[in-house]
């Protein structure tokens, strides 16, 4: 019973390992807003992304959210939390969805 109970705990966390291996690989950047502030916290994002970006969360001013930027086929997708409206969502996934995979990563990697 033992080892029936180690080997579901394994697999398991092999599982978890494999699921978080596969969105870090598709994840281009990551950024987080404090107080108004964006930060990209990994990855790297052009000038002209990190502009739209703080152009869309300092009206009206965002106190918290995470915006996640991930590959989907030729395009980039967004996932964002936090105190956003939705136009500020929309606004971001407009800055983001017109561009292409290089023009959005033209920047510093972290």
């Amino acid at each position: 019973m033992a080892v029936v109970l180690a080997c579901i705990v394994v697999v398991t966390g092999g599982l978890c390992l494999l699921w978080a291996s596969a969105q870090a690989a598709v994840t281009i950047a990551f950024a987080e807003v404090k107080d108004g502030n964006l930060e990209v916290t990994r990855g790297g994002l052009s000038p002209r992304v990190i502009e739209g970006l703080q152009h869309v969360i300092a009206r009206p001013r965002v106190r918290r959210a995470r915006i996640r930027i991930l590959r989907s086929k030729s395009r980039a997708r967004v996932e964002v939390r936090g105190d956003l409206t939705e136009v500020q969502i929309q606004q971001i996934r407009n800055i983001v969805g017109v561009l292409k995979l290089p023009e959005i990563t033209r920047g510093r990697r972290r």
